[in-house]
């Protein structure tokens, strides 16, 4: 014979309460006003449906503390932050309602992620702006709103001297090479940054000319 379920207790801090019931060994924690609203107390007997609720209810708010804890942490794109709750095993309904219900509240935005993304990799590293697009495509920024960011972001930058900026860490290294390889290895790895081969090799030029220059003033 089977038992119905029955609230064994129900404790309130604030605007979480914890109920526990009779078929389930943890307790399941809610909103205060949804256990108000439904009238929980301890020894009121629930029947299925109700008990699914409360479990629905309470995922649906776990999902949302964990969302928050991420956001608390540094700030998320929408997809990214659904990916690592997607992850975490909440249903996508919940997920859903989440990332609702923080958009509205500016919680996610991702124009000012992004923005915030280009600005810190550009000080960061410098590159232009195919690999400035990647990165943040990488944390779930879509296209339309990456090509917004890298505009505001490179306005009044040259790419000859970012390039320049990008290779000059770079120069001493690949001094121990043959000229041609070293010229190379330049090209592939300022490309990889996002510059156009007219940049690397602008760049290229300017910086080994210097360091011709440079020399010679040495001797």
């Amino acid at each position: 014979m089977s038992t119905q379920p029955k609230i064994r207790n129900v404790s309130s801090r604030g605007d979480i309460t914890r109920v526990t019931i009779s078929t389930h060994r943890q307790p399941f924690v809610i909103p205060s006003a949804l256990a108000e609203q439904w009238g929980l107390r301890p020894e009121v007997v629930l029947t299925d449906s109700q008990v699914r609720a409360i479990e629905d209810e309470s995922e649906r708010l776990a999902c949302r503390r964990q969302a928050a804890g991420y956001l608390a942490s540094r700030d998320h794109s929408e997809s990214e932050l659904g990916m690592r709750l997607r992850k975490k095993g909440f249903k996508r309904e919940h997920i859903d309602d989440v990332l609702s219900a923080f958009r509205r509240q500016g919680l996610i935005d991702d124009a000012r992620v992004a923005a915030n993304l280009a600005s810190a990799l550009l000080r960061r590293k410098a590159c232009w702006r195919p690999y400035l697009l990647s990165c943040l495509n990488d944390k779930g920024i879509d296209r339309a709103t990456a090509e917004l960011a890298a505009e505001a972001v490179f306005t009044g930058q040259d790419e000859i001297e970012l390039a320049c900026r990008a290779l000059r860490s770079r120069m001493r290294e690949y001094s121990q090479f043959q000229l041609e390889t070293a010229r190379r290895k330049a090209y592939n790895y300022l490309s990889r940054r996002g510059f156009s081969f007219q940049a690397a090799r602008e760049a290229w030029e300017i910086l080994n000319t210097r360091s011709d220059e440079n020399e010679d003033s040495s001797h």
